[in-house]
């Protein structure tokens, strides 16, 4: 992986470098023994001397004198989603959490599809259109709604009750999905009551 990240600074010859945070507030660390996530250490922002306590990670002005910086995104961060990168400018001879407060310059939040980064509000905004949508939809109908009952499942039973084909044997109506290949709802009636309840998403 090479360049993924990339900022167009207003200054030349600074050295700025970003750090990666995901939705829970972690932070990526870039432990060469076993990289994750974990909650903010003030201490692992930067230490020469352990590799296992590094968030910084580099930014390079390409080419030079040109303003414009990139940085790789970390190999071993190969999970696809929604990130915030944070750039910073480095005030000191090393990075430091104390560059929040003069060295800040910029939070991206974006997407990481495995080869790039791309920052909300650019192309990001139709991030794979279809691909967003369809991963929208899935979480949303495997949403769990009631009695272990996901949203798709729901709807598979309600469509069956509304317009799929009844049959009706003594007091047990069974109502078919809407393909006809299946039972879905079994309702065991004693006049107009249901009470017993067979479902069958």
């Amino acid at each position: 992986m090479a360049n993924e990240v990339f900022w167009d600074d207003i200054a030349t010859g600074v050295t700025d470098y970003f750090t990666i945070r995901n939705a829970a507030r972690q932070m990526w660390n870039t432990d060469t023994d076993g990289p994750a996530f974990e909650a903010l250490d003030p201490t692992h922002w930067y230490n020469a001397a352990v590799t296992s306590a590094n968030y910084w990670i580099a930014l390079t002005e390409t080419p030079a004198s040109s303003y414009f910086f990139v940085g790789n995104w970390p190999a071993t961060l190969a999970t696809v989603g929604w990130y915030y990168v944070d750039i910073y400018r480095r005030v000191g001879a090393t990075p430091a959490i104390t560059d929040k407060a003069t060295g800040r310059l910029v939070t991206l939040y974006g997407y990481w599809d495995g080869t790039k980064f791309e920052p909300a509000g650019s192309d990001v905004q139709q991030w794979k259109g279809a691909e967003a949508s369809a991963t929208l939809v899935a979480a949303v109908l495997a949403a769990t709604i009631e009695s272990n009952l996901t949203l798709k499942q729901s709807l598979e039973l309600m469509a069956a009750v509304l317009y799929g084909k009844t049959s009706i044997a003594g007091n047990v109506a069974t109502f078919r999905n809407t393909a006809d290949a299946a039972d879905r709802v079994v309702a065991t009636m004693t006049g107009s009551q249901r009470t017993t309840m067979t479902l069958t998403p």
